[in-house]
């Protein structure tokens, strides 16, 4: 998932929730896998990695499909020129799991 920052973003702050429905395959864990937001520039080299892992338990929905919420709070620093993220599940260890539901919604307010 993409998300591109409104042209007045800075000094703003994001707030990103995520309700994800999950269920581990094959004796598999959560260790190791993440919901990464990857904040970067659309005009500089600039980039900032969140990794949250993705369960409150390394087993849970091991015997059945669980539901997983987390959010993840971001301030647009006027320092950087991080103007967009991405968002992905990142699984370098190859871990077995089924997905039923994925959803991300993400609110923009000024703590002013």
């Amino acid at each position: 998932m993409d998300v591109k920052f409104p042209e007045d973003y800075i000094g703003n702050r994001f707030f990103f929730e995520f309700e994800i429905r999950k269920q581990l395959l094959g004796g598999n864990d959560w260790k190791e896998v993440f919901i990464v937001l990857d904040f970067t520039s659309s005009h500089s080299d600039d980039r900032i990695f969140k990794a949250i892992p993705m369960y409150y338990y390394f087993k849970e929905g091991a015997d059945e499909a669980v539901n997983f919420k987390m959010d993840q709070e971001y301030y647009a620093n006027p320092r950087n020129n991080i103007d967009q993220v991405r968002i992905y599940l990142f699984n370098n260890k190859g871990k077995r799991f089924k997905i039923e539901s994925f959803e991300c919604t993400y609110h923009e307010y000024s703590p002013l």
